[in-house]
C-alpha cells in the first residue's frame, strides 16, 4: 500500500474514533505535501514556522549570552550565519563555554562563539575554491532566473562542503520545474567549467534534480503524461520504465546544458562570487547583491542575457 494512502486510512480511522486526539505533522517541503492530505477534516490547519534570523536571531542570542557578547558582535554571528533555529544557538552557546572552560576562562567570548559556528577550516585551498567555484555557480544561475539568493556559505558541516541558500516560491507550471532543475544542477555544471571536473559531492543536487524531473513528468501532468503516479515510488518507475528513465534523463541533461551556457555568459559574475566566498566564507543577500551590482555596472554596454526556459 502507498505511503501516503496509509497514512490518509490512518488519519480517517482516527476521525472516525471519537477520541480527543490532536494530530501534528511537520515537514520542510510544504511545497510537496500531496492534497489530500490537507484536505479539510484531515491535516487542514497550517502553521509556518520560519526559521530566526535578522534581528530575530540576534535577540535569542542575546538570550542565552546576555552579557558575553557586545551587540556589534552578536552581529556579526548574525551575519555569519545567516540563520539559526534556537536548538542551534544553545549548541553553539554551550560549544563556546566549553572552549573557554578548557582555556581556563571563567566565561566565553566572541572568539569562542566564533570558534563554535565557524570551526576551522582544515580544508586545501584548492578544496575551498573548488567548493566555492560550485556554489557560486548555483548562485550564479539562479539568479539568471530571478530568484533570490538569500546566502552563499562555503562553510563546511558534517558532509555538506558548502551551501547555497535561494528563495523559492510554490512549482505550479512546467518552467518553474526546469528552472529549478537547472539551478540543481548548475553546481555539477561550475565544477565541469571552472573547477577540477565532476565530482560526486554533488549527490545531493542530482537527488533534487531527479525528483524534480520525476515529479514533473509523472505526478503533476507537465510533461505529456496525465497519468498520475505515486512520488514516492517514482525511484522503482526509474528502475523498470526505460522509456520514463530516457526522458527524465533528458530533461537532466537539456537542463545542465543550460546551466553551463548561463556560466559561460556570466563567466565574470562568477569569478567575482569565488573570489568573495574564498575571502569572506559566506555571502549575505546584500553581499551578493553588491557583486551584481558592480557586475552589471561593467556590463552596461553589453546585452546581458535573460534565461528563461522553454518547451516546445
Amino acid at each position: 500500500m502507498p505511503v501516503i494512502t496509509a497514512v490518509l486510512l490512518q488519519i480517517d480511522r482516527l476521525k472516525a474514533s471519537s477520541r480527543a486526539v490532536l494530530l501534528v505533522a511537520a515537514t520542510n517541503h510544504p511545497d510537496r505535501i500531496d492534497s489530500a492530505m490537507i484536505r479539510p477534516g484531515r491535516i487542514d490547519r497550517t502553521i509556518h514556522m520560519v526559521i530566526p534570523e535578522g534581528a530575530e536571531l540576534a535577540g535569542i542570542i542575546r538570550q542565552y549570552a546576555p552579557t558575553e557578547l557586545t551587540d556589534t558582535e552578536i552581529a556579526s554571528v548574525v551575519e555569519i550565519v545567516g540563520r539559526a533555529t534556537g536548538a542551534q544557538v544553545v549548541n553553539w552557546i554551550e560549544t563556546a563555554r566549553r572552549l573557554a572552560k578548557h582555556a581556563g576562562l571563567l566565561t566565553f567570548g566572541f572568539s569562542h562563539l566564533l570558534a563554535a559556528v565557524s570551526p576551522p577550516d582544515h580544508r586545501t585551498p584548492e578544496q575551498i575554491r573548488d567548493i566555492a567555484v560550485h556554489e557560486a555557480a548555483h548562485a550564479v544561475v539562479a539568479h539568471a532566473f530571478g530568484f533570490d539568493v538569500e546566502r552563499v556559505s562555503i562553510i563546511g558541516a558534517g558532509r555538506i562542503g558548502g551551501l547555497t541558500s535561494v528563495e523559492t516560491e510554490r512549482l505550479t507550471r512546467r518552467q518553474d520545474f526546469e528552472a529549478h532543475i537547472t539551478v540543481a544542477l548548475a553546481g555539477r555544471a561550475g565544477d565541469e567549467l571552472f573547477g577540477g571536473g565532476a565530482d560526486a559531492g554533488a549527490e545531493a543536487d542530482l537527488r533534487i534534480a531527479t525528483r524534480l524531473a520525476t515529479v514533473m513528468r509523472a505526478t503533476v501532468g507537465l510533461a505529456g503524461s496525465l497519468t498520475h503516479h505515486d512520488p514516492d515510488l517514482l525511484a522503482q518507475k526509474l528502475l523498470v520504465d526505460r522509456g520514463f528513465a530516457a526522458d527524465v534523463e533528458a530533461d537532466l541533461g537539456k537542463a545542465r546544458n543550460t546551466a553551463r551556457s548561463i556560466l559561460q555568459d556570466r563567466h565574470d559574475l562568477h569569478a567575482a562570487i569565488v573570489d568573495a566566498l574564498t575571502r569572506s566564507r559566506v555571502l549575505d543577500r546584500h553581499c551578493l547583491e553588491r557583486i551584481v551590482k558592480k557586475w552589471k555596472g561593467k556590463k552596461r554596454s553589453e546585452k546581458v542575457p535573460a534565461y528563461v526556459t522553454h518547451t516546445p
